[in-house]
């Protein structure tokens, strides 16, 4: 029974790929924490896991949880996969200065590899200039853009109107959404 519970001397015989693949589905829905705990488990995983980039394609940016040093780590095993940005902001101040210093240093140059996009956040930080301007200018990958708030998005025309220009150079976008949601789910997603 000892044997069955150990991860590397149950299946030693398992490929790779077979490993990646498993790996895959299970972080489909909590990349950053579970990418963390396989890396913990054995010198084997930690290799697996570290060198297959399409388990590092998901990028969160929040002010909370996922940093300069989390976001910076996960681009460095991404390699030239697709990115998957997901940005979450409910400070304007500690944390829209954080996630605005991740977007403009780690994110911004790397903007041809941007396939999807979700931004997070109150609708006056959606209208703040400093965190508009630091979107890069051209986004030639972006396949879909999504935006949720937990303010309600009719009354949204000023910080609308930014959010459009960002995107004007996005010729391969083809989904755009925009959401709102209760503060107490807006909270829990965070």
């Amino acid at each position: 029974m000892t044997s069955y519970l150990h991860p590397t001397r149950s299946y030693p015989s398992l490929p790779v790929e077979l490993w990646e693949l498993i790996f895959y589905q299970c972080i489909q829905d909590d990349a950053g924490d579970f990418r963390k705990t396989l890396t913990h488990v054995s010198s084997h995983w930690r290799s697996i896991v570290h060198r297959y980039s399409l388990l590092w394609d998901r990028v969160r940016v929040d002010e909370r949880k996922h940093g300069f040093m989390d976001v910076q780590n996960n681009l460095k095993h991404s390699g030239e996969c697709p990115l998957h940005i997901e940005i979450r902001v409910t400070d304007e101040n500690i944390g829209l200065r954080r996630v605005r210093h991740i977007l403009i240093f780690l994110l911004s140059n790397l903007s041809h590899r941007w396939r999807t996009l979700v931004i997070a956040a109150s609708r006056d930080i959606l209208a703040d200039p400093g965190f508009v301007l630091a979107f890069p200018r051209s986004l030639p990958a972006l396949v879909s853009f999504k935006i949720q708030s937990f303010q309600d998005l009719m009354d949204f025309s000023s910080a609308s109107q930014h959010v459009v220009n960002m995107f004007s150079s996005a010729p391969k976008l083809r989904r755009l959404d925009f959401t709102s949601c209760s503060p107490e789910l807006y909270a829990h997603q965070i």
